[in-house]
Order: structure tokens, then C-alpha cells, then sequence
């Protein structure tokens, strides 16, 4: 390959350090960005994630985070009622990092699970609103909201169906992923309008999340406050008390039809063959039902509890559980617990819970009358293959870290005696082994050429820090904004190099027609981010993985 033409390649591929990603996490835009007047045409992913990322907001609670969407410059912002409910202290986060911390709410739907709250601003990127009666199955869509605690994160699919919840209200369905987090955040049509509002997710993946239309919240929106946040808290307890007195429901809380629609969708799940090939549900009596994950790789079978239970809002749970899995016999040791942290990170909805023995287990709770037996069996698989993970976490030798621990990487300083600064810390190399080579991107630090012509690294910092793990997952994402095609995620996790753990991804993706491997890996302190990218054409990659290590290893700590 002549030596200009893979140097070329990195203009689109350098937008996978700073470009990229700030067109994804930062507040790059002008209020403008969110005017009201819709494009003549379509707008692509992109466009519509420089338009509205302003307008969507971080909202951090005691016991968690989700997200909101601004729709008027003083201050107004529409989130779901569960991201605040029994809150009386919220942060409201923008994008460009203001904090508001003196927040009152202007009006509330609890049946739509909607709240509009009011913050004390001024001159804030609203968003365009949409008319949420104007959407057809199969229109794309485009959520922006903080899944994860990940602020801004962008994700896109389709309109996949109007569902009616049964409960006096519809909600739209959609393919685009969205995990704990996303709630409260945009769903936005072509256009960059704001047509709903996400809500809720009825399974682990990214097929059955869930939006309620925002033309519900058109008849909420004031500029005015009615309440504060105790207000609230103190009427949705007054409100939940006086229908559980009201109830003429069994003991359980769980009233007849709710019972009945449960146990059809057990009966059916129990039914249909074609649904146990991974996990089994089996009638325990007495509303108890059971299932086995049969597709473990660290335990053959794990035994799983479905029941439905009746939440403190007078809201019928489906709740499935792991059967407990027995803690370490020795104390748990930083890196077990930071391996649990790992786990839970990237189950997305399963979740980790613990017994008063120090026994654990994971569970999923799904509200049901957003459940179908689709999605409970899935429900079911993420919680025993959760569970699953865990006890092939307690089993793996204490030096391996993590199922995605790769090899260390130390370093042989001997003919290292070039070095570049990055942040906080350096990367020593052989400049006679690479040389330096104009960054054909103002974003990339250092871009350095091997001698053999068929290997590059780029080096980029970043001020902003950004945890390893959304930084793997963006690279890819960025990669594919940048416009390469056939982005394919060979693997990804942690390696220690010289000591430091950071994070690294492998990715295939084809740039002009050429097909090249990446091998990125990241490191992220409280002062910035640290990418170094190596790439070669795939068909040396398995030769030069070694040549871009190699230059790695040189990272340290001055």
C-alpha cells in the first residue's frame, strides 16, 4: 500500500478520539440548535444529536439518576414521575454542566407516570416539540438521555408499534436501545422534535423499550410552580395510601384481573416449547412459579423465582429472582467487588442484590402491565445468565481479575528514549522504531508512523473524564458517525500496563474500502481522558497486534 494512502485513512478515523466523541458528549451547540422551525428535510443521527443534546438534562436523586428534557428557556423540564417520586432533594445537570439545585414542580400525570418540574434559569436550549399523533410505525427515532449515569449518550432505531397499556393510555414502542437512566429522557422523529418521553424497558436488550407520547404532556406545560418537591412526595403518599385503603383487592395487594392476567401469561410462556430451549418455567402453586437457566457456562443450571407483587403505588411487579449463590468462603477482596461492579455494569437491567448472610443473587422487576411473555422469558435469561456471571466471578482464580482481563503489559525501556506527555501521564517509545508524522487532525496530540509503513498510532487527550467503559462502547459508535462502514466489535475489557489498568477494545471497520483492525486503549483520571490508537490493515493486524503493544507498554506514571 503506497504510504500516503493509510495515512489518509485517519481523517476519517482520528474523529474516533476528540471530534467524534465531542459531537456526542459535549455541549458543542448554540441555543439555536433547538429553534422551532422544522428542517426541510430528514435530518441524520447526527444532526439531531448536535440539535437537541442541550435541551436533555441529568437528574440525580438520592437513590439514582435519570433524565428530563427541557421545553421552554425559563426553566421548564419534563421527566417521568418514577425518576423523582419520594425525592425532596434533585440535581438538574445540563449538558454544558451547570447544576440547578431549587427545583418546584408545575403539574403532574400519575397515570402517564409524567411530571413537569420548573428550575430557576433562564436562556436555556429547549426542545422543538413534535406532534406525537404524527408518528407511523417503522419512522426512525433517536433517544438522548443518560443511561447508565453515561449524560448525553445518543442511541437510534425505529417506531416499532402504538401499544395500549390498558391502563387508559397508550405508549410507543421502539427498537432504539435505552437502559436504567434513559428514563425521563427524548425521544426525538426525524426532525429533531421532541415526540415522547422514554419510560420504561420490558426486557434486556434493545427491543422493547418504551416512550410515552409527548402530546400527553402538552396539557401539563405552564411556566408556573404549584408545589415543591415535599408538596409532591407528600401527595403521592397521601394518594397511594388512600387507594390501598380503598382496595378491594386480596391481601396480597394484587387485585383479581392483574392475578389473572399473570397467570395466562405464565400458562402461555409454560405452553410454548419453542421458548425453552434456554429457560424452563414450571408451576410451583400458590402463584409461584419457577424457572431454570439452562445456558450457563460456570454453572449448568440456575433455579429462578417468578411472582407477582404489588409495589408501594398500587402497581402490579412481576418480580423474578436467582436462587442465592453462597459468597466467597474468605472475605471479598478488591478485586472481587470490583469485578461484581464490572458485572452489574454491563447487565443493564438484572440487578445484584444481597441477603443479610452475605449470600447473593440477581433479580429483574417489570412492571406488568408493559410485560408479555417475550419479554419475561428474555427478563428471565438476563437474570440467570446475571446470576451465572457472578458465580463464574467467585470461581476464577484472584489473578485473572475479570472474565475480560487481558494479558498485562510491561515494559522494556531499553532504546525508549523518546517521550510524550499525556495529561497527568507520559508514553515512553523508540524513536527509531516510529517516527512522527503530521496529525492530520487538530484533536490528535501525536500521530506516529511504524517503521515498516504498515502500522499508526494516534495519541489524543481529552480534558473531559470519561469512564473507560462508555469510552470503549463510543469509539465504535464514533467510529461509525465518522463514516466507516461494517463496524464490528471484535472484543473489549481491562488490562494492567505497567501497573495501570486501563481499557481497551478491538474493532474491524472498513475506511474507503479498506478493511482495518483498531486497537484502542484508554485510561481516565479526574484529569481527563487518554486514548492511544493503533490501527493496521486486517490482513496484518495478527502480525502487528505485537508491534501496537509493544508501543503501549511504554505507558506510565512519571
Amino acid at each position: 500500500m503506497p504510504h500516503e494512502s493509510p495515512r489518509k485513512h485517519l481523517s476519517g478515523t482520528a474523529l474516533v478520539g476528540a471530534a467524534a466523541l465531542s459531537l456526542l458528549l459535549s455541549a458543542a451547540t448554540s441555543p439555536s440548535a433547538a429553534q422551532n422551525v422544522r428542517p426541510d428535510q430528514p435530518l441524520s443521527t447526527a444532526e439531531i444529536a448536535r440539535r437537541v443534546t442541550d435541551s436533555v438534562v441529568t437528574i440525580h436523586t438520592a437513590s439514582g439518576h435519570g433524565s428530563g428534557v427541557i421545553v421552554d428557556p425559563t426553566g421548564i423540564v419534563v421527566t417521568n414521575l418514577h425518576v423523582i417520586e419520594n425525592e425532596t432533594d434533585l440535581e438538574v445537570v445540563l449538558a454544558n454542566g451547570d447544576i440547578y439545585d431549587d427545583i418546584a414542580v408545575v403539574d403532574l400525570d400519575e397515570r402517564r407516570d409524567l411530571v413537569v418540574l420548573k428550575l430557576k434559569a433562564y436562556n436555556l436550549v429547549p426542545a422543538a416539540m413534535g406532534d406525537s399523533d404524527d408518528i407511523r410505525v417503522g419512522d426512525s427515532v433517536v433517544l438522548v438521555g443518560s443511561p447508565e449515569g453515561f449524560d448525553s449518550t445518543v442511541s437510534e432505531g425505529v417506531i416499532s408499534a402504538m401499544r395500549d397499556t390498558g391502563a387508559g393510555y397508550s405508549v410507543i414502542q421502539t427498537s432504539a436501545p435505552a437502559s436504567p437512566g434513559s428514563s425521563g429522557g427524548g425521544m426525538f422523529n426525524a426532525y429533531a422534535e421532541l415526540i415522547g418521553i422514554v419510560t420504561s424497558q420490558a426486557r434486556q436488550g434493545q427491543n422493547l423499550n418504551f416512550a410515552v407520547p409527548f402530546n400527553y404532556a402538552r396539557g401539563l406545560l405552564s411556566t408556573e410552580p404549584t408545589m415543591t418537591l415535599s408538596d409532591l412526595t407528600e401527595r403521592l403518599t397521601t394518594s397511594a395510601s388512600s387507594r390501598v385503603a380503598e382496595s378491594t383487592s386480596s391481601s396480597t395487594g394484587i387485585s383479581s384481573a392483574d392475578a389473572d392476567r399473570f397467570n395466562d401469561l405464565m400458562q402461555a410462556i409454560s405452553a410454548d416449547e419453542d421458548l425453552h430451549e434456554f429457560v424452563e418455567f414450571r408451576d410451583a402453586g400458590d402463584g409461584l412459579w419457577l424457572f431454570f437457566y439452562k445456558d450457563g457456562d460456570h454453572v449448568p443450571e440456575i433455579l429462578g423465582y417468578v411472582e407477582l407483587l404489588e409495589d408501594g403505588f398500587d402497581r402490579a411487579m412481576v418480580v423474578l429472582q436467582s436462587q442465592q449463590l453462597p459468597s466467597p468462603e474468605s472475605p471479598w477482596t478488591s478485586r472481587q467487588l470490583v469485578s461484581l461492579l464490572q458485572l452489574s455494569f454491563n447487565w443493564n437491567f438484572a440487578k445484584l442484590v444481597a441477603d443479610s448472610d452475605g449470600s447473593l443473587g440477581t433479580m429483574l422487576e417489570l412492571e406488568l402491565r408493559t410485560t408479555d411473555k417475550y419479554s419475561l422469558i428474555i427478563g428471565a435469561y438476563s437474570v440467570g445468565e446475571a446470576a451465572d456471571d457472578v458465580a463464574g466471578m467467585m470461581n476464577a482464580p484472584e489473578t485473572s481479575g475479570s472474565s475480560t482481563m487481558a494479558p498485562a503489559l510491561t515494559e522494556a525501556p531499553a532504546a525508549r528514549t523518546a517521550s510524550v506527555d499525556l495529561l497527568d501521564h507520559a508514553v515512553r517509545y523508540d524513536p527509531g522504531e516510529w517516527s512522527e508524522i503530521p496529525p492530520l487532525n487538530d484533536d490528535v496530540l501525536l500521530q506516529l508512523e511504524h517503521s515498516s509503513k504498515e502500522v499508526w498510532i494516534s495519541l489524543i487527550t481529552e480534558r473531559g473524564e470519561i469512564p473507560v467503559e462508555a469510552m470503549v462502547r463510543l469509539i465504535r459508535q464514533n467510529m461509525v458517525v465518522a463514516g466507516a462502514q461494517d463496524v464490528e466489535g471484535i472484543r473489549s475489557g481491562k488490562r494492567l500496563v505497567g501497573g495501570i489498568e486501563l481499557g481497551y477494545s478491538e474493532t474491524l471497520a472498513t475506511v474507503e474500502g479498506v478493511p482495518f483492525i483498531y486497537l484502542a486503549h484508554v485510561f481516565s483520571s479526574e484529569r481527563g481522558t487518554i486514548q492511544i490508537l493503533g490501527w493496521t490493515t486486517r490482513n496484518l493486524y495478527t502480525e502487528h497486534k505485537a508491534t501496537i503493544e509493544r508501543f503501549v507498554a511504554g505507558f506510565h506514571l512519571p
